[in-house]
């Protein structure tokens, strides 16, 4: 019997899964799904009763649980809304269970510093100490004579500060190992944090459903679509194709760009009256889709040639919604429920950029090689990112002399021995790259410039893991460089789970990044626009300004080219505002 084997015993879960899919294919639905709802109702228990210690094995549960879930999720019926279903909750409790991510715990834990306040730096410690643990564990189980020794004579040593540190913050800040950990909060809890013009538009992907949740202030609804997941695959792929490069002088597919929206929207349009502002949550595929150049409007021609992009005005989404990314419904909550008692920072501005590529790139795997070709990779110079973070400074009141490091200043050294902490706003500007783009690469990393001297530790390149031990508390990261949406590059990563996990566990609250290779000229009047919507008017949150500095580039600046949707689509906010 399920009821007497434990929950939380991987065997006992492949058994459920197993038996639950037999009486599925069987024909025994309820059978199913009363199975199923056993395990849903102890992972509830399990996460009401979790703190912040727990977050990282309950990411691992979560992969476990995945099956059963996905079955009580596709054996549902569909539409649902919360005023015709007694299940709807633990509908919605099962969708944010498959929605359970790294970066989703990411957001936990930088969600519990800010709620902790002045005991947040003793959190972030415990947190790393954490990390650590579970690496160390991992090698262990694979590890064997004096490695093993020398492993577990490190686990040992990590679990002694663990418990000292657990101690300190026991005494000093009581009530902070008690902190709700990765949670998954009840509709009404995200109702209760949204305004009446903002709406969660939250997607869910199984083995074989998509399903779509439509949260507001005053009402709920969730549906499923017509089109299989590895449809729905193939058709973002081609949405994606729209912005390559090479297709810059072809004329768009404005037919996929419609399509695509309409496969998302059509039974959810009319719920989405009066909405402003759209957070939307990616799941799997959607990580890579840019929302924002979907086409709300059937254009006037399946394909729209390059001249003709900004004379027709096209309803690009964004026009109509200024959308935010997050990598779960819970952290809605998190950011959007919770004050921040985090100390202020003081100074407006820090940027860092135009780094020099003159010396050999310094690889793990120690091949020789030059800067300006890599294993055929050309890395080219950008001196326009000195005039784009010359112009931020300027419009922020930051010192080009004290608050920006430009040219060889731009440097590893130079940004771990700044006091981060003190920056309101920062970005970075320079080559991004995703993980094993060059060889030695490994993970998604940002390249700043390579020291001269052979007597330093750095190599110039700034990884993400290297990233995540910063020290932020910046109410805005702007990465204006390539491809910072991307994964971790491991197998199967969800997106945001590189530079965006990096920074967020630094201490970002909200990030820009982007999908794919941006060109430097409209990358520049972006970053540029999105500060200069936000002080012509302060009322405007870090989406909408990126809305309006977008829109002015699609209709107002530069060439007629700047509309394709290569030059703009990339860019997205990540966060909610404080």
């Amino acid at each position: 019997r399920l009821s007497d084997r434990p929950l939380d015993r991987a065997d006992n879960i492949r058994f459920a899964t197993l038996a639950a899919r037999i009486d599925r294919q069987r024909g025994d639905i309820q059978s199913a799904r009363s199975i199923a709802l056993h395990f849903l109702k102890a992972a509830q228990q399990r996460t009401e009763q979790a703190t912040i210690l727990g977050t990282d094995p309950l990411v691992r549960w979560s992969e476990r649980l995945r099956g059963l879930f996905e079955l009580f999720l596709e054996t549902a019926p569909f539409p649902q809304t919360r005023s015709h279903s007694d299940t709807v909750d633990d509908l919605f409790f099962a969708s944010q269970f498959l929605q359970t991510t790294n970066t989703a715990s990411t957001f936990a834990k930088l969600s519990t510093r800010i709620g902790v306040g002045k005991g947040g730096g003793d959190i972030r410690s415990l947190q790393e100490i954490a990390v650590e643990l579970d690496t160390a564990y991992t090698k262990l189980v694979t590890s064997e004579g004096e490695e093993a020794k020398r492993t577990a004579e490190r686990i040992a040593g990590l679990e002694q500060r663990r418990q000292s540190l657990t101690d300190r913050i026991d005494r000093d800040f009581p009530a902070a190992l008690g902190y709700a950990g990765l949670q998954f909060p009840g509709l009404d809890g995200i109702q209760e944090v949204l305004g009446p013009d903002e709406a969660v538009l939250s997607t869910v992907v199984s083995t074989n459903a998509v399903h779509l949740w439509l949260i507001r202030h005053d009402k709920t609804k969730a549906v499923r679509l017509a089109e299989r997941p590895e449809k729905l695959a193939a058709m973002i792929e081609q949405v994606r194709k729209v912005s390559n490069a090479q297709s810059i002088g072809l004329p768009i597919d404005a037919a996929i760009l419609h399509e695509v929206y309409q496969a998302l929207f059509d039974q959810l349009e009319t719920d989405l009256d009066s909405i402003d502002n759209l957070i939307f949550i990616p799941h799997k595929m959607f990580d890579g889709l840019p929302l924002n150049i979907l086409l709300t409007g059937a254009p006037p021609s399946e394909k729209v040639p390059l001249r003709q992009i900004r004379e027709l005005n096209l309803p690009w989404l964004v026009r109509r919604y200024a959308v935010s990314i997050m990598p779960s419904v819970a952290a809605v909550r998190f950011l959007k429920g919770r004050s921040d008692d985090m100390e202020s920072p003081r100074d407006p501005f820090f940027g860092i950029g135009n780094p020099l590529f003159e010396e050999p790139l310094r690889l793990e795997d120690g091949e020789p090689g030059t800067s300006q070709h890599r294993g055929g990779f050309k890395v080219d110079n950008l001196p326009e990112t000195e005039v784009e973070l010359s112009r931020l400074a300027s419009l922020l009141g930051a010192s080009r002399e004290s608050d920006l490091l430009l040219g060889a200043a731009a440097s590893e050294e130079a940004i771990k021995a700044r006091n981060l902490n003190n920056y309101n706003i920062i970005a970075f500007a320079t080559h991004g790259m995703i993980a094993n783009e060059l060889p030695g690469i490994r993970e998604p990393s940002l390249l700043l410039s390579v020291p001269s001297a052979t007597n330093t530790k750095e190599d110039g390149i700034l990884f993400a893991s290297e990233i995540a031990g910063l020290k932020l508390n910046a109410d805005l990261v702007i990465l204006s460089a390539c491809n910072t949406a991307a994964g971790n590059g491991k197998p199967g990563a969800e997106g945001l789970s590189g530079l965006a996990n990096a920074f967020f566990f630094a201490g970002a609250r909200q990030l820009v990044v982007t999908h794919w290779y941006i060109p430097s000229a409209p990358a520049v009047e972006i970053s540029v626009g999105l500060v200069e919507a936000r002080q012509q008017d302060p009322a405007l949150d870090w989406p909408q300004a990126l809305r309006h500095s977008l829109l002015d580039l699609i209709d107002n600046k530069g060439e007629d080219y700047n509309a394709h949707p290569l030059m703009w689509g990339a860019h997205m906010l990540v966060g909610v505002p404080r």
